[in-house]
C-alpha cells in the first residue's frame, strides 16, 4: 500500500510539474496584462488608438494588429494602399514609422519623425514583417 501511495504521489508531482512548465511557457508566448501598442494614422485630424495586447500571441505583425483593432486596410502587391481613412493617391504612398529599433530602415534613405516626443524611424520592413512589442508606437503616414 505504501508503494502505491508513493507511486501515486510521484505521478501527481510529475503531472503538476508538467502543467506548471506548460503554463509558464504559454505565458511567455502571449502579451501580459497592461501590454499595449499605440497606432497613429495621419489624417485631418490624425487618428490614434492604444491597442490592448493582453492575451494576444507574441510574434504578430502590423496587419494582424490592425485586424485586432478593427482598422480596415488594403494591401496590393505586398504594399499597404489604404489604412483607415488614409488612402493616398500616387505619387504619394503610405510610409510606416516605428519606435521598434529592429524594424528601423538603416539605409542612407532613412527618415525620422517625432510623434509625441518620441523619435520614430521609417520602417525598413513591410507591414506583414513589422515587429509588435509592448510600448511600441507605429505611425502610418504618407511619403
Amino acid at each position: 500500500m505504501k508503494k502505491l501511495s508513493v507511486t501515486v504521489a510521484a505521478i501527481l508531482l510529475l503531472t503538476l510539474t508538467a502543467f506548471a512548465l506548460t503554463a509558464c511557457a504559454d505565458d511567455e508566448n502571449v502579451f501580459a496584462a497592461g501590454d499595449s501598442v499605440t497606432v497613429a494614422i495621419a489624417g485631418d485630424p490624425d487618428f490614434e488608438t492604444v491597442i490592448d495586447l493582453e492575451g494576444t500571441e507574441r510574434g504578430i505583425n502590423l496587419t494582424q494588429l490592425l485586424d485586432i483593432a478593427g482598422i480596415e486596410y488594403e494591401i496590393v502587391d505586398g504594399f499597404l494602399t489604404s489604412v483607415g481613412d488614409l488612402a493616398p493617391e500616387p505619387p504619394e504612398y503610405i510610409c510606416l514609422y516605428t519606435s521598434v529599433e529592429s524594424d528601423f530602415d538603416t539605409s542612407q534613405y532613412a527618415v525620422t519623425m517625432t510623434y509625441k516626443e518620441v523619435e520614430l524611424v521609417n520602417s525598413g520592413v513591410g507591414a506583414e514583417e513589422m515587429t509588435v512589442v509592448d510600448g511600441a508606437i507605429i505611425y502610418i503616414g504618407t511619403w
